[in-house]
């Protein structure tokens, strides 16, 4: 069993407040869990308005697959033009 895990700091364009951001980033999450089945969070920088911080972990039974479902998230995070991902760090145990 691998454990991936993703530390993304994300810029949220057009986020004039925090209630702004934390829409952007609760739809994030929840599409984030339903669609990768992967545990997601705000982690950081929640009394930033324009600036978060996500946590990602996915479980594999392989490395492979664990890589490719940490890539598949952060290629959906970058995809969402409501976002920037301005830095990312992956690990795996």
């Amino acid at each position: 069993m691998i454990i991936g895990s993703l530390i993304a700091e994300i810029f949220v364009y057009e986020s004039q407040s925090l209630k702004d951001k934390r829409t952007v980033i609760r739809s994030t999450l929840q599409r984030t869990r339903n669609k990768f089945n992967a545990a997601a969070a705000e982690v950081g920088d929640a009394d930033l308005w324009q600036k978060a911080t996500l946590g990602v972990v996915v479980i594999g039974g392989d490395q492979a697959h664990a890589e490719r479902q940490i890539q598949r998230i952060l290629r959906f995070f970058e995809s969402d033009p409501r976002l920037e991902v301005v830095s990312r760090a992956v690990e795996y145990l």
